[in-house]
């Protein structure tokens, strides 16, 4: 298992390092969420939009000074709802009772939603290393997945379709 938050650095320098995610970024940060801004505050104002900014960040402290209350909250909700809600301190913990659910019902795969938890765990490595074969529920993430590619988290449209053709041609020889 790899915890990849601790290698943020080198990831991080590699990233800014690939031509394709920097052009993609250049336009993310001139057409995205800096343009959805300009638009905001041109269509409310500036003092209004900064309101509402401040609001939100004050919600978001909010929610995490009190985690706590809000996990066990969700945790009541679910179990009231029907789910199972599993607790981890740490990824051996959050593998073992992955794990203990593909073997007590005998899996052979999972099929699983790409999450940064999930990468963050080394979840699909154990499932692997325990003769389960993970298998993402989007098409990108499954194709990045058995191109052996680390997930990046937020990714950029076409640097996922970069990796999804080099796979295509180089490793399937499509």
């Amino acid at each position: 298992m790899q915890i990849r938050s601790i290698h943020f650095k080198a990831l991080a320098s590699a990233a800014l390092a690939n031509p394709t995610l920097q052009a993609n970024l250049h336009k993310f940060g001139t057409g995205g969420l800096a343009l959805l801004r300009a638009r905001a505050v041109e269509a409310y104002g500036r003092d209004a939009f900064e309101e509402l900014r401040l609001a939100g960040e004050a919600i978001r402290n909010r929610a995490l000074a009190n985690l706590d209350v809000w996990l066990e909250r969700f945790e009541a909700e679910a179990t009231r709802r029907g789910a199972t809600v599993l607790w981890a301190r740490n990824a051996e913990e959050a593998q073992a009772l992955v794990l203990d659910i593909c073997r007590r019902y005998g899996l052979k795969k999972a099929i699983k939603s790409k999450s940064m938890v999930s990468e963050e765990v080394g979840l699909n490595e154990a499932l692997v290393a325990d003769g389960v074969t993970p298998i993402e529920t989007d098409l990108a993430e499954y194709i990045i997945q058995l191109a052996q590619e680390p997930l990046l988290g937020i990714q950029a449209n076409e640097t996922v379709l970069d990796t999804v053709c080099r796979f295509c041609f180089e490793k399937k020889k499509i």
